[in-house]
């Protein structure tokens, strides 16, 4: 059996097994992922709900889903219920009808000759460019600009909530935020919460490497240099190292980020996000911009 055959059966087995779980009834399937496969349903008194089934022998940690649940802020996506049902353990959650930010603000690219394009030159800073000296990055156009001020606010907002709550995301990438029809930016997937009080070194950095934070432990400082690449990224169009996922991570810790002025130009209102950018990618955590000089940034304060 192919790969394509296998997933089809573990997701008509998975669909199967929810449509018996009390209560909801099952739609189709949304997505899936290594943290578990969602479904649409509906539920008798949250409505239209999504399902996420969790992998066999995962658990969910009551303290932690208690906690997020109670902080029912507009920007965070919203947890109902959880349970196991025949030894597999789900949630029921808010369904958010919206798209990945960072494409909703920029045009899609141009096609490119692959012919004239290199994987990586050894750049200082590892960017990867086009043959020709066609760079890789394409600034922001202004209309797209204007659309991310409030976004980033917004997502500002959702983090710092959740850090004041005792969290740590450690998940912040552009699959992660999605902004509705109606330009409502909800911040997703918390199968990486951890609960670090300040000085905890215990907990491990996780996350994805072009997004991870160079840093030794995680903290609200290394979700903040997250929401810097994914700024960085909205800004550019590319991200601000390139390589592989090893490379990526000495990278950061070696090599100072460049700004996005540096490899774009960039329209003049957005100067307060650049400079945003370049202290928010600091590798020195106690350096990063935190979440006062963020929301001063962004107006929000």
């Amino acid at each position: 059996m192919g790969p394509i055959a296998y997933a089809s059966r573990v997701s008509e087995e998975l669909a199967a097994w929810a449509e018996t779980i009390p209560g909801l009834r099952l739609g189709p399937r949304l997505g899936a992922g290594a943290f578990g496969t969602v479904f649409a349903a509906e539920h008798p008194e949250h409505g239209r709900v999504a399902l996420k089934v969790l992998p066999l022998g995962a658990s969910v940690d009551e303290a932690s889903f208690a906690a997020v649940a109670a902080l029912a802020h507009p920007n965070l996506l919203r947890l109902f219920a959880h349970g196991v049902h025949l030894g597999r353990p789900y949630v029921v959650m808010e369904r958010v009808d919206g798209v990945e930010l960072l494409p909703s603000l920029r045009p899609p690219r141009p096609p490119v000759d692959s012919s004239r394009v290199r994987a990586t030159i050894p750049l200082a800073f590892g960017q990867q460019v086009q043959e020709g000296g066609v760079s890789a990055f394409l600034p922001i156009r202004t209309d797209g600009l204007a659309r991310l001020w409030p976004a980033l606010a917004q997502l500002a907002s959702a983090l710092a909530t959740l850090h004041r709550a005792g969290k740590v995301h450690r998940d912040v990438r552009p699959e992660n935020v999605l902004i509705t029809p109606a330009g409502r930016v909800v911040l997703v997937d918390y199968g990486l919460l951890t609960d670090v009080e300040r000085g905890d070194e215990s907990a491990e950095i996780a996350g994805a490497p072009a997004y991870m934070a160079p840093d030794d432990e995680p903290s609200p400082a290394s979700d903040w240099y997250s929401f810097g690449v994914l700024l960085f990224e909205a800004l550019t169009g590319a991200l601000p190292f390139a390589g592989t996922a090893q490379e990526v991570i000495v990278r950061k810790r070696t090599v100072i980020a460049p700004s996005p002025s540096f490899v774009v130009d960039l329209p003049p209102e957005a100067a307060p996000l650049d400079a945003l950018c370049v202290k928010l990618l600091r590798r020195a955590r106690t350096m990063r911009a935190g979440v006062d000089e963020v929301m001063h940034a962004l107006g929000a304060v």
